[in-house]
């Protein structure tokens, strides 16, 4: 998994890529500046733009929900054996 930015346009795009032995397969695009994603049971959580944090199928890419946080920012999300964690 990695997250990665391009210029398309003069505009940065932002997206997240799941590899599996060095070969691409999922691509997801987030629609402004993504945080260091993390993995647990096979769900991939993606902050982005500070407030919004998108749970991921790890398999697939698809979208299984979405999080937005009104009263301080998503700087971080952690997974251990505890569960997930998020906060600033």
């Amino acid at each position: 998994m990695g997250s990665a930015t391009r210029e398309e346009g003069g505009e940065r795009t932002w997206f997240l890529v799941a590899l599996q032995k060095g070969s691409e397969i999922w691509r997801q695009n987030a629609p402004g500046v993504l945080g260091t994603p993390t993995a647990r049971d096979g769900v991939v959580f993606m902050p982005f733009m500070t407030q919004w944090l998108t749970m991921l199928d790890a398999a697939t890419g698809d979208k299984l929900a979405r999080i937005r946080q009104q009263d301080e920012a998503i700087n971080f999300v952690r997974a251990n054996s505890d569960g997930v964690f998020y906060g600033s």
